[in-house]
Formats: C-alpha cells, sequence, structure tokens
C-alpha cells in the first residue's frame, strides 16, 4: 500500500467499522484462526 498515508488508512478503517457495526481488530481465536486458513498462513493451521 504505497502512498498511503497511514493516518488516513486508520481514519478510513475507524469509520468504515463504525458505520457497519463491527469492530476494527478481530480478537475472537476461533474468527482468527479461519482467516488464517484463508489467507493459507501458518497461524491459520
Amino acid at each position: 500500500m504505497s502512498g498511503v498515508d497511514p493516518a488516513v488508512l486508520a481514519a478510513w478503517v475507524r469509520a468504515s467499522c463504525e458505520a457497519q457495526g463491527v469492530p476494527e481488530k478481530v480478537t475472537d481465536p476461533v474468527a482468527l484462526r479461519r482467516i488464517g486458513d484463508l489467507l493459507g498462513t501458518e497461524a491459520g493451521r
């Protein structure tokens, strides 16, 4: 994501999550494992 100001990106994520009623961070271990599986990372296995 070169060229994207981190502060602008953070503000966009915050506003987008707030508008959708979802948290900015995922902390549920099952959800994180499923995300890892989808991305094909070792954390998902």
